[in-house]
C-alpha cells in the first residue's frame, strides 16, 4: 500500500506536468539555460541565478527544470549535457521570443526553444554563430509530448519528462500498395 507522501508526491508531479501542458497550449513560452559544459559548477550556478533575476526583471515567469541537450550538435565535439533549464512564460509572444534570443546569445547558448501559443509546433532558434541549427535559424522540432526522453528533452521535479517531437509516415511499397501506375517507378515493378 502506498504511503500518503508517495501519493501526494505523485499528484504533485502530475499537477506539475498538467501545469506545463496548460502553458504549452495557451501561452507563449520558451526554454533556456545559462549553463555551458565548459564552465565550472560554480560558474554555471552563478549564471543560472543571473538568468532567473533577468527573467523576473523583464516581467516574465519561469518554471525550473533540467534539460538534456546535445552541445555542439553535429560536430566532433558533440556531447550530451544535462543542465539546469528554465521554462520562461509570458503573455506577449514577441517579448518572450526577444528575451530568449537576446539571453540565449548573452549566455553563449547554441539555441533556445520557443513556442507561440497559436502554433502547435515549437522551434529551436539558433543564438550562436557556428553552432547548430545556425545563428538566427528557426528549426521546427514538433509538438509537445509528455513522458518522452529522446535526444533533446526536459525533466521536471519528480523525474517527469517531456519533449517536442514530430514524425512522418513513410509510404512503403508492398504487394497491395504498388503506387500510381502512371508514375515512372511503376514501370520498374513489372
Amino acid at each position: 500500500m502506498k504511503r500518503f507522501r508517495e501519493v501526494a508526491d505523485q499528484i504533485l508531479q502530475e499537477a506539475s506536468l498538467a501545469r506545463v501542458h496548460a502553458h504549452v497550449n495557451n501561452r507563449p513560452f520558451g526554454i533556456i539555460s545559462a549553463e555551458r559544459g565548459e564552465r565550472t559548477a560554480q560558474e554555471n550556478k552563478a549564471k543560472h541565478s543571473e538568468l532567473k533575476a533577468a527573467i523576473r526583471a523583464h516581467g516574465l515567469g519561469f518554471i525550473e527544470m533540467k534539460g538534456r541537450y546535445i552541445e555542439n550538435h553535429g560536430t566532433e565535439q558533440a556531447r550530451p549535457v544535462d543542465e539546469r533549464s528554465l521554462m520562461v512564460i509570458g503573455n506577449d509572444p514577441e517579448h518572450v521570443k526577444g528575451f530568449l534570443k537576446k539571453h540565449g546569445s548573452l549566455y553563449n547558448q547554441d539555441s533556445v526553444l520557443f513556442k507561440h501559443p497559436s502554433n502547435s509546433y515549437a522551434e529551436l532558434i539558433g543564438t550562436k554563430e557556428g553552432a547548430w541549427p545556425g545563428l538566427h535559424v528557426h528549426h521546427p522540432v514538433g509538438e509537445w509530448k509528455p513522458n518522452k526522453a529522446p535526444e533533446f528533452h526536459s525533466v521536471m521535479k519528480g523525474r517527469r519528462t517531456f519533449a517536442f517531437e514530430s514524425f512522418a509516415f513513410i509510404q512503403q511499397r508492398s504487394f497491395s500498395n504498388r503506387g500510381d501506375p502512371n508514375a515512372e517507378e511503376y514501370d520498374l515493378l513489372f
